[in-house]
C-alpha cells in the first residue's frame, strides 16, 4: 500500500479519536443533566425520592466515563506518535519505493559485478542507503503495527 495507504490510515485515526471525543461529551452532557434532575426530584420531594431511588448510579457512571476519558487522552499521546512517525515514513527518500510491487523493486535492483570487477562505490553507497531506509520503514511499519494492536 505505502504511503499512500499509511495517510489514509493515519486520517482515519484522527477521525476516529473526534468521533470518541465527541461520543464521550455527550455521555457527560447527559450525565450532567441526569444529575440535575436528580438534584431536583431530590430538593422536590427530599427522603422520599432518594429512597425510591437506587442511589449512586449517575455516580457509577459518571467515574466510568473519566476512567473511559483517561484512556482517550491516553490514546491521543500515542495517536500522535503513530502519526508522526507515519509522516517521517511517508516523507522519506524511499517512500517512493514503498508505492511498488516487490517484483518491480527487485527488477530495479543493479545485478551483482562480474567476477573480479569492482563494483561503483557511489551507487553501492545509494543502494547500501536505499536499503537502509527500507528496513527502518519495515521496523516502523512493525512497530506502528505493534501498538495499534495493543
Amino acid at each position: 500500500g505505502g504511503p499512500r495507504v499509511l495517510k489514509a490510515l493515519a486520517g482515519r485515526l484522527v477521525e476516529l479519536q473526534r468521533a470518541s471525543e465527541a461520543s464521550a461529551r455527550g455521555v457527560g452532557s447527559v450525565l450532567a443533566a441526569e444529575a440535575a434532575a436528580e438534584a431536583e426530584m431530590a430538593a422536590r420531594f427530599g427522603e422520599a425520592w432518594r429512597a425510591s431511588r437506587g442511589s449512586g448510579a449517575i455516580a457509577e457512571l459518571r467515574s466510568e466515563l473519566d476512567r473511559c476519558l483517561a484512556r482517550l487522552a491516553e490514546a491521543t499521546a500515542a495517536n500522535k506518535a503513530v502519526l508522526e512517525r507515519a509522516a517521517a515514513v511517508c516523507a522519506a527518500e524511499a517512500a517512493p519505493l514503498l508505492e511498488l510491487p516487490l517484483s518491480e523493486v527487485a527488477s530495479r535492483m543493479p545485478a551483482a559485478p562480474a567476477e573480479g570487477a569492482s563494483a561503483d562505490p557511489a551507487s553501492s553507497a545509494a543502494l547500501r542507503a536505499a536499503l537502509d531506509a527500507l528496513a527502518a520503514h519495515a521496523d516502523s511499519r512493525a512497530a506502528i503495527c505493534a501498538e495499534a494492536s495493543e
